[in-house]
């Protein structure tokens, strides 16, 4: 019986190179494989062990000897819990849209919390794998294998192979769209939006001396209270009276008359996408204006090749919707933002996200990620399984990752047993190690069984034993080590290149 199987080649050396974090010019070592195809249900597998991919190459931290030891961080989209901060985002974005001020009302203001952060915001992003990297590990992948072809078919089998099913595209209460993509509009009035080019924010003036000087929200929210009630005591902290909360879907609601218009696109970045390659040069601009505003990247260094590289290229392959997406926002028909995203049979798994930095008083990073909340929300509908967000990693002694933790309830992988456990319940442990098991002591996995391994040597799959005897192959413990890292399912479905 005909199966397809995933193809990856190994990189059994893991040099260290510069961390995306500290900075330690030696101190990120992973273990990596180029995938030249990988089917979405082995995805799922690897990120469940720890791995994330860039572009084609995967990789895998070595947590025990890296410098900045990286946890795979997940969400559940259907129990989110929005923190104040969170929801003033959102109400900014709708007051944006509504009268082009990021301002809110009193009645806004006060629902939210005493900060506003207008500082350009980083997206939410891995920086594990620089671009020089990546292209390292590009040049040493065989060019003789089918990279984003179809899965190599192969003979080889014992019992038929459990596919992620899915329909030929979303259903039409998903997203009302034709194949590839998914459209949700936040809807101006009929007369026509002004241009987002021409959008900016008024700069302040400083503060009025004649008017009262500025209070805190709480002692507002005081002040009206004895208005309202007179001398009756306040109510306790989180005691009832405010309701349910607000449903996500409804924050991100658009706004009625809006004087802006934000339509979101998921479109598939397969090559065959029409509407994928027709955007990809208005995407490349805004990545490149982002990595040397935010990032402080050189013009060089912002080439389409890397961008393609790193942000368009996949070795993904399954049946719609799963794949990989760019999650495109276009305010007033200009494209002002890109999340990069795969669609997996379990989660949405967030890659990057990058925005014309004119637009960071919005505080898009944090905004995204509601509206790819929403989006895992919308495809759990149908897909009961489909209900986590993959945040990528969360390094707990990186600052610039705590955000992740706040969108909860969040769980942590544990990078020896491979289970998850509550963010809460980890923190403790990372305050005093920054690599921690976070799973009770228990017994070690099992040793891997190298009669499970696959190979594809001289265009054949094959059992790793056949391979043995074919060439009298001495590499056991490289294979071993491979069987370890992306463990006994991934293992029996995909094959290694074998030279």
């Amino acid at each position: 019986m005909s199966r397809n199987y995933s193809i990856v080649q190994l990189f059994p050396d893991s040099p260290g190179h510069q961390c995306g974090y500290c900075k330690s010019k030696k101190g990120f070592i992973a273990q990596g494989m180029w995938a030249h195809a990988l089917d979405v249900q082995e995805y799922q597998a690897l990120l469940d062990r720890g791995w994330r991919r860039s572009g084609c190459y995967c990789y895998k931290p070595v947590m025990h000897e890296i410098c900045c030891p990286p946890y795979t961080i997940r969400c559940d989209a259907l129990g989110v819990r929005l923190t104040k901060s969170q929801k003033k985002i959102a109400k900014r974005m709708r007051s944006f849209l509504r009268n082009g001020s990021a301002k809110l009302n009193q009645e806004e203001t006060s629902a939210g919390d005493d900060t506003m952060d207008g500082s350009v915001e980083h997206g939410h992003v891995d920086l594990e794998i620089d671009a020089e990297t990546l292209e390292k590990m590009a040049s040493r992948a065989s060019g003789d294998l089918p990279q984003g072809a179809a899965l190599l078919n192969g003979d080889l089998t014992d019992s038929p192979r459990t596919k992620a099913e899915g329909p030929s595209d979303m259903t039409s209460s998903e997203t009302g769209e034709s194949a590839g993509q998914t459209r949700a509009t936040t809807k101006s009035s009929e007369r026509p939006a002004s241009s987002a080019s021409q959008t900016s924010v008024q700069p302040g003036e400083g503060m009025d001396p004649s008017r009262p000087p500025c209070k805190k929200q709480k002692a507002l929210r005081r002040e009206r209270w004895r208005k309202k009630h007179g001398d009756a005591p306040l109510p306790a902290a989180g005691a009832g009276g405010g309701g349910a909360p607000t449903p996500l879907e409804e924050l991100l609601k658009p706004p009625e008359d809006a004087k802006h218009t934000l339509e979101l696109r998921l479109v598939s970045t397969a090559p065959s996408n029409r509407e994928f390659a027709s955007t990809k040069a208005a995407s490349y601009q805004v990545y490149k204006q982002y990595q040397m505003a935010v990032h402080g990247d050189t013009e060089d260094k912002c080439c389409m090749r890397t961008f393609e590289r790193f942000l368009c290229a996949t070795p993904l392959k399954g049946a719609p919707p799963y794949g990989a997406y760019h999650h495109q926002y276009w305010l007033d028909g200009e494209l002002i933002a890109v999340g990069v995203l795969d669609v997996l049979p379990s989660c949405v798994s967030s890659k990057y996200f990058y925005y014309l930095p004119r637009f960071g008083f919005l505080s898009l990073g944090t905004y995204s990620s509601l509206r790819e909340l929403e989006l895992t929300r919308q495809l759990q509908r149908s897909r009961p399984e489909l209900r986590y967000y993959y945040m990528g990693y969360y390094i707990h002694t990186c600052p610039k990752m705590r955000y992740k933790g706040r969108l909860g309830p969040s769980d942590l992988l544990c990078p020896e047993t491979y289970t998850w456990h509550p963010l809460t319940a980890c923190e403790p442990l990372l305050d005093k190690h920054k690599y921690s098991r976070f799973a009770p002591a228990g017994p070690p996995l099992p040793a891997p069984d190298l009669s499970a391994a696959l190979v594809l040597y001289d265009g054949q799959p094959m059992r790793y034993r056949r391979y043995q005897q074919l060439r009298g192959a001495s590499d056991q413990q490289e294979m071993g080590q491979y069987l370890r890292l992306v463990g006994p399912a991934v293992a029996s479905q995909t094959l290694v290149f074998r030279e």
